[in-house]
């Protein structure tokens, strides 16, 4: 059955593991995959926590914390290995990897419970058919896959209570947490919100103080992370107000996509959906009759509740849901996506059902397994599972045929639309593999380029065209600001541009700036065209950004902008 479910979500990637990485093109996989590889590349130099990127953000540079560290433990010796292309063959074991770990852990935890082997399997099952699993986790949020520790980590706290020995349980139990912590605050937040009652629910008041002392050294061995994002993310602290953040429209839940009632979802966009799977829900509520399961069943339901965030929407009428309880806790506060936690209610659903009807016809369980095999991977069918990592050998030819030094590629990213970053995700791992820094970020809000270059700005309709000495956009005339750009440029140490052609009215106007600016370009195919920069007048300071417009503030990954973002592509990347 793992095995089965290994192969299904590994099928996207199975002709070119190492050019292609486990998903959806318009997810943040690029992002979160080019974050862990620059940390792998600097990780003697910068540690594991922080990522400074030499290679992006020209001129200013990135700095961003990076959510995930515990997956260096098997992108780093990718990376060094075998570069872009090794990384990505461990970017796609990775959420096998896990899908094992989940699978063993509820296998673990429904035996410690009392169940069987036919209840022990359909524990399995539904923790490998979780429907997050396969609807949200395409969206490349790598950080997430620390929830799937979750039954894992229950099982050693069963061990440890119920031990003659314990040493080897609170040793395992030490790593496991560890490792949870290293996927970052969201994992380890939501997965809280079950391992702190599951442990209350295994102890029982006893050898509570064994657990403890278990815990404590995974604690201090996590501090200096921990220290770090606490150091380095003032956006969080930002976040922290518990319902004063949500405003006065909190994000709704619409129940009946949550109950998926309104048939296949579309593809995943940047907020899966809070559906923990029907059979596995049904399967609980039925083993809230047998007394072992019944606590577990609880827990699983209340989780399942929460996940579907601070307000529900039904018809036109906006409901308040129990997450509204949890986020009034400060730093609970900073959750924006509840749906998340699906992917521990899942399979604490599927230990439920599997303890609960442990002693029912096996044919049924089995049944009862299929469908929720086929509930949960049904998410896989409804769009591509997979996002190209290879530099294409035409574009290859290109960036070798450019002078050492920076590159400008425009039109750059910005916040407003989802194209734009994924335009800059691609950049940012392509950079890797060419070699040219670029002016591309990680975050939406973070391109440093928009705060210098008057092309850019243009570019992206954030300002009226400067006027010098009497030119417009039609010629007639020399802008000043527009002639002195390649010497600004120049002398902000980028030594190329790169216009990715765009077939549309904006797209051709874009191309006449830049030719206006820099001449005629030194080549050209029919998706991009470049010049190379030479040293120049750098023009007066009114050419730069104008007076009280400084640049937009960086995110955290998984914070939406402003507003809500456009289109199915989640806000910022891997943090």
């Amino acid at each position: 059955m793992v095995l089965l479910a290994v192969a299904v979500m590994g099928l996207p990637v199975a002709t070119d593991p190492t050019g292609r990485g486990l998903g959806l093109p318009t997810g943040e996989g690029t992002s979160h995959l080019w974050g862990l590889v620059t940390t792998a590349r600097g990780l003697w130099r910068h540690g594991p926590y922080l990522r400074v990127t030499d290679g992006a953000g020209v001129p200013d540079g990135v700095r961003l914390d990076l959510v995930d560290p515990a997956h260096l433990l098997l992108v780093a010796p990718g990376t060094w290995l075998g570069g872009v292309a090794g990384a990505t063959l461990a970017w796609n074991l990775l959420p096998l990897l896990h899908l094992a770990l989940a699978a063993w852990g509820a296998d673990r935890l429904a035996g410690r419970l009392g169940a069987d082997g036919a209840g022990r399997l359909l524990a399995v099952a539904g923790t490998v058919a979780t429907p997050y699993l396969w609807a949200g986790l395409p969206l490349g949020r790598s950080e997430l896959l620390g929830l799937l520790l979750v039954p894992l980590l229950l099982s050693l706290v069963a061990d440890l209570v119920t031990a003659v020995r314990p040493a080897k349980a609170a040793v395992a139990l030490t790593a496991g947490l560890l490792l949870l912590v290293h996927h970052g605050w969201q994992a380890l937040l939501l997965s809280t919100l079950a391992l702190v009652p599951g442990t209350l629910l295994l102890c029982r008041d006893r050898r509570l103080l064994r657990v403890t002392a278990a815990v404590a050294p995974a604690v201090l061995l996590a501090l200096p992370m921990l220290w770090v994002q606490l150091d380095t993310a003032p956006w969080w602290a930002e976040r922290v107000g518990g319902l004063a953040t949500l405003g006065a429209e909190p994000p709704r839940t619409d129940l009946l996509a949550a109950a998926r009632l309104t048939g296949l979802r579309p593809a995943p966009d940047a907020f899966a959906p809070a559906y923990p799977g029907v059979v596995a829900l049904l399967g609980a509520l039925l083993a809230l009759a047998d007394r072992r399961a019944r606590p577990w069943a609880l827990l699983g339901l209340a989780l399942s509740a929460c996940a579907l965030g601070v307000a529900a929407q039904v018809g036109g009428t906006t409901l308040p849901l129990p997450a509204r309880l949890l986020a009034v806790v400060p730093v609970l506060g900073g959750l924006t996506d509840w749906s998340r936690l699906t992917l521990v209610a899942g399979p604490l659903l599927a230990v439920a059902a599997g303890v609960g009807l442990a002693t029912r016809p096996r044919p049924l369980l089995l049944a009862l397994g299929a469908l929720m095999l086929v509930d949960g991977a049904s998410f896989r069918a409804q769009g591509p599972g997979a996002f190209d990592t290879r530099l294409p050998d035409d574009v290859a030819a290109t960036f070798a045929a450019l002078p050492d030094g920076a590159v400008l590629e425009l039109p750059l990213s910005g916040p407003e639309t989802r194209d734009d970053q994924l335009r800059s995700d691609r950049a940012l791992l392509w950079a890797l593999q060419h070699g040219h820094p670029v002016a591309a970020a990680p975050s939406p809000q973070a391109p440093a380029a928009r705060t210098f270059s008057v092309l850019s700005r243009l570019h992206e309709g954030g300002m009226q065209r400067p006027s010098g000495g009497g030119g417009g956009a039609g010629g007639g005339g020399e802008d000043d600001c527009l002639s002195t750009e390649a010497g600004r440029l120049h002398a902000r140490g980028f030594r190329s541009v790169v216009l990715w052609r765009e077939e549309d009215a904006a797209g051709r106007r874009q191309e006449r700036f830049v030719t206006e600016a820099l001449g005629a370009p030194a080549g050209s195919s029919a998706d991009r065209a470049w010049w190379t920069l030479s040293p120049g007048d750098q023009g007066s300071s009114r050419c730069l950004m104008p007076a009280g417009a400084g640049p937009p503030p960086a995110r955290p990954p998984g914070t939406p902008p402003p507003g809500g973002r456009k289109g199915p592509r989640p806000a910022p990347p891997p943090g």
